[in-house]
């Protein structure tokens, strides 16, 4: 006889490496946005688009759902 799931544990396997990819990508998503800040500190949003790449890689971030 199987042992019951526990709680809140997926049934579905194959999903569990997605959450955990999903969870490093946000973490490291978490360490890029401070790296950024820093670099940015005490600028505009309008000073930060000047830069290039910044607004690109900033955009894509919430453009994605």
């Amino acid at each position: 006889m199987r042992d019951p799931p526990l709680a809140g544990a997926s049934s579905a396997p194959a999903t569990q490496p997605a959450s955990r990819a999903a969870t490093r990508i946000d973490e490291r998503q978490q360490v890029l946005d401070a790296v950024a800040g820093r670099i940015t500190e005490g600028l505009s949003e309008s000073d930060r688009a000047h830069i290039p790449g910044f607004a690109e890689v900033g955009s894509a971030r919430y453009s994605k759902a």
